[in-house]
């Protein structure tokens, strides 16, 4: 029974996000909101892209370099690498503030608590560099299990095959998509309606994942094969239009306008899907 109310409910919220994206977008079709929504998603993203962005130009390269060609340079790297290192950990930490911005004004949207861009309550300034001090963390902690794991990996390659090291890349693509979920769609609303410290709102939004585990796991499951199935259709039109979408899609801001449909729905998923375990009002 548990199984298949669970199954009722995010059936249920898979309508009721729908209805909500329709009429937000659709009834009447508001271009000028659509434009704000692309402009605060493409910041909301960004972060991400450059965490995972650093992550290949560190791992991809190793792959393939000759390293006995490279050795003769290798000082030279290394004396380059933390200037390097430390601009990309500025312009990282920059984007990831700007986030906490975009991410509370998107949350404000969905809870149709806003319609322009122009102002920003004091109290969510608290809020948001609360979500900049956990988004920091979690990522440091998240790269640095990464490095350790492969290296490890690579440290013991005689004990380790590559079987290992595909093992590890799943187990750490699923506990980053689980990390993610967890601060997009639990602390994040959680933290705008208590608007508590850092650590009241962490430990809320950890007592409210505890309480519903297998309703958390089965939706972060359910969220993948959504975002599989409607990526797929976006991959279907870009080839039905003959590339053409993809162009629109790459582009910066024009691109995540064009998909706000995708894009607020799955928000909307998230936000619905909290509500249902928390128990939380928008008054609270």
């Amino acid at each position: 029974m548990g199984l298949r109310n669970t199954l009722l409910e995010f059936i249920e919220n898979y309508k009721k996000s729908g209805r909500e994206m329709e009429l937000a977008l659709f009834k009447p079709l508001n271009l000028k909101k659509w434009l704000k929504l692309g402009f605060l998603s493409f910041f909301n993203m960004i972060p991400l892209f450059l965490f995972l962005f650093f992550l290949n130009f560190l791992i991809i390269p190793s792959k393939f370099m000759n390293w006995n060609k490279i050795f003769p340079v290798l000082p030279h790297i290394f004396m380059i690498f933390p200037f390097i290192f430390l601009f990309f950990l500025i312009f990282f930490a920059l984007f990831l503030y700007i986030s906490g911005y975009s991410n509370y004004f998107y949350l404000e949207f969905l809870l149709k608590k806003r319609e322009g861009l122009n102002s920003i309550f004091s109290e969510n300034k608290k809020l948001i560099f609360n979500y900049f001090i956990l988004n920091i963390f979690l990522y440091l902690l998240l790269a640095f299990s990464m490095f350790a794991g492969f290296g490890t990996i690579l440290f013991f390659r005689e004990f380790f095959s590559g079987f290992f090291a595909v093992l590890f890349g799943i187990i750490f693509i699923f506990l980053f998509a689980l990390v993610n979920i967890f601060v997009k769609d639990i602390f994040l609303p959680l933290s705008y309606f208590k608007n508590g410290t850092i650590l009241e709102n962490l430990n809320s939004a950890l007592q409210v994942v505890s309480l519903n585990a297998f309703k958390f796991f089965s939706y972060c499951v359910l969220k993948f094969i959504l975002i599989i199935i409607l990526t797929s259709g976006i991959v279907f039109m870009g080839l039905m239009s003959l590339g053409i979408l993809f162009l629109i899609f790459i582009i910066p801001i024009l691109g995540q306008t064009a998909l706000q449909p995708v894009i607020y729905f799955l928000n909307l998923f998230g936000l619905n899907f909290f509500k249902s375990i928390s128990n939380l009002e928008e008054s609270y």
